[in-house]
């Protein structure tokens, strides 16, 4: 949806999750309500329908509420993005008898999937904030083992932090920094 540069959207979603600095929430939230509103078609259309929406897990189990299922919920009750896809968190979750992804690697086995909440299946799978990719491409690549059909990632943010060399950052972040965000384009309709 957008990048984060200098400690900004990543800062805010730590202390929304992991402090409960429950404010943050409005902003979170409504960013979300503003993409999905704005590109839920262009996801559509690039995965050819969506069929069922879930969230990357979370390694945290002491947080008494997950973030990104109240971020769904929105800012005020019957907010939209919560009615336009069919919502199934439950279908995959992290595998706690082994360790999270490392920076990098591809662990489909860290995430554990109900094969008929997905086989056939396209799926929406949401996450806060792309760091590496390890948990998202993780959780996807189980998604497609256990039958998924099709699996479109949708990330908050992607966190730009110059002081990891790998990839495309730096060229990624120089062009973000000349460039305004624009809300109206995503990377599929650009």
């Amino acid at each position: 949806m957008t990048y984060s540069i200098d400690a900004g959207l990543e800062s805010m979603l730590h202390r929304y999750k992991d402090r409960g600095v429950a404010w943050l929430r409005r902003p979170l939230a409504s960013l979300l309500t503003n993409f999905l509103n704005n590109h839920s078609d262009c996801i559509d259309d690039n995965a050819h329908g969506i069929d069922v929406a879930m969230f990357v897990p979370s390694d945290n189990r002491d947080r008494g509420f997950n973030h990104l299922d109240q971020l769904v919920r929105g800012v005020f009750v019957g907010d939209p993005i919560f009615e336009r896809f069919d919502w199934s968190p439950d279908a995959i979750e992290r595998d706690l008898r082994t360790s999270r992804p490392a920076r990098g690697e591809l662990k489909p086995g860290a995430y554990s999937v109900t094969p008929r909440s997905v086989h056939g299946q396209a799926v929406l799978l949401l996450d806060d904030v792309w760091t590496s990719g390890s948990s998202a491409s993780s959780a996807a690549a189980a998604l497609k083992s256990a039958g998924a059909a099709h699996v479109t990632v949708v990330a908050l943010g992607r966190q730009l932090n110059l002081s990891d060399r790998r990839g495309s950052t730096s060229e990624v972040y120089d062009d973000r920094c000349s460039t305004r965000w624009i809300s109206d384009e995503c990377v599929l309709c650009r």
